[in-house]
């Protein structure tokens, strides 16, 4: 049996494949798309320069933050804690994200 197109109908199924078979193809690639993704951000992110404690701080308002004020935001986000501590424990408080 051909098509107008000129193409063998059943051929062009059975390469095709079911219809759930690429929705899980494409949902298995963009897991694996994020999954890559967050690896290198957050291997990069220790290589962004400046203090991120900082950099919050002044988002908030704080020009020249005190050194307690620093060390105080460092320990509420867990960032005075070595890089694979950071993925342990409770995540740091909503209100601290940008």
């Amino acid at each position: 049996m051909t098509t107008k197109t000129g193409g063998n109908f059943r051929a062009r199924r059975l390469r095709s494949g079911s219809l759930a078979a690429l929705i899980a193809a494409r949902v298995g690639q963009a897991i694996l798309a994020m999954f890559g993704a967050s690896i290198i951000v957050w291997t990069l992110l220790p290589l962004a320069p400046g203090d991120p404690a900082m950099r919050i701080l002044q988002a908030r308002g704080v020009e020249n933050p005190r050194d307690a004020e620093i060390a105080q935001t460092r320990e509420e986000l867990q960032l005075d804690k070595p890089l694979m501590r950071w993925t342990e424990g409770s995540p740091a408080p909503a209100d601290n994200f940008i």
